[in-house]
Order: C-alpha cells, then sequence, then structure tokens
C-alpha cells in the first residue's frame, strides 16, 4: 500500500532528522515515494532543503536558548549584587531569614522581563513552536531586537517548519488512505 509507504517513509526522515545531521538519503527516499503528489510537494521541497544541512535537536534548541538567556540576565545579577559587606550579610541573611530594608521598594518585572520569562518556560518544557509563537508577537519587539535571540529563532523556525511539514505529508496520507478505505467498503 503506497499510504503505508508514505507514513513509514516521514517516519523514517523524522527519525534520521532526530539523530542529528544530514538525511539527504532518507529525504529522496521520501521523494520517490510520493512522487507525484501535488497536495505534498511543497512539503517535500521543504524537507529536501533541510535535509541537506539538517535540524537542531530540542536539546540543542533549549541549551542555546538557555544561554542567551543566562547571558542577558547575567548582567542584570552584576546589577543587584551586594556592594559592600553590609548588603552582603543582609542576603546571606535574607536566604534564612526575610528582612527588609524600611525603605526597600518592591520588585516588579518589566514587560520585556516577563516575556523572556513566558518563552523561557515553553523552551524548558520542549514547547518550541509556542515559544517561537509568543517571541515573535509585536509585543515582544524588545526581544526582537536581540541579534543572539533572532539568530535563535531562525533556527527554531526550520525546526518548526520540518515538524509541520512531515504532519502535514503524514496528515494527507491519511486522509488518502481513508478515503481509499471507504470506496474499498463499498
Amino acid at each position: 500500500n503506497k499510504g503505508a509507504l508514505t507514513i513509514m517513509g516521514a517516519m523514517l526522515v523524522k527519525d534520521a532528522a532526530e539523530r542529528g545531521g544530514e538525511f539527504v538519503y532518507e529525504a529522496e527516499v521520501l521523494s520517490e515515494i510520493v512522487k507525484g503528489n501535488a497536495k505534498v510537494s511543497k512539503e517535500l521541497e521543504l524537507i529536501k532543503n533541510i535535509a541537506v544541512t539538517g535540524i537542531p535537536t530540542k536539546e540543542e534548541l533549549q541549551n542555546k536558548f538557555a544561554d542567551i538567556y543566562a547571558e542577558k540576565y547575567a548582567k542584570v545579577a552584576e546589577e543587584i549584587a551586594p556592594k559592600d559587606w553590609k548588603e552582603r550579610i543582609y542576603q546571606q541573611i535574607g536566604k534564612i531569614i526575610k528582612i527588609k530594608k524600611a525603605d526597600e521598594a518592591k520588585a516588579s518585572f518589566s514587560e520585556e522581563d516577563r516575556a523572556w520569562s513566558v518563552v523561557s518556560d515553553f523552551v524548558n518544557k520542549g514547547e518550541i513552536k509556542r515559544a517561537t509563537a509568543i517571541a515573535k508577537k509585536p509585543l515582544n519587539e524588545d526581544m526582537l531586537k536581540n541579534e543572539k535571540f533572532m539568530a535563535w529563532l531562525d533556527v527554531a523556525e526550520v525546526y518548526n517548519n520540518f515538524y509541520d511539514a512531515i504532519s502535514k505529508i503524514s496528515a494527507n496520507t491519511l486522509a488518502v488512505m481513508k478515503v481509499e478505505f471507504l470506496n474499498n467498503k463499498k
């Protein structure tokens, strides 16, 4: 059954991509299986283009984002680091007992900090697609000005596009198989 072969080919491509590195051979096998299916030609071309360089693993995306996040907030940590011995003592005691100075204002997070935090949470959960969707919202323009983050976002988009293409090929094939099954049942 051609549908079963297509599903197996898509899974072969997905498995090879998840192992890391290029997967040109597997993409060519899938291409031969779905030859002539115009409904998945766009997705197949995308997969063949991505196959040359491969996609990053989810862990690689998480680690790279963690580096960018840590670099961004390392500066903040330096700014709030204790300046003298009294501050260091307050900080150490504060870990055990909560002590507030009379003139200390409550810490508030900026919208940018919240955006970074939300995106970080989704990346850490492995929800790369949701993280990129939130990051691209117009409200997060400060985040989108960070060059290293934008480079990460471009790579994450390739990752998302690959999985979307595999999903569309599989869904199309399953739909065709269902129609064939119903036609044969009559």
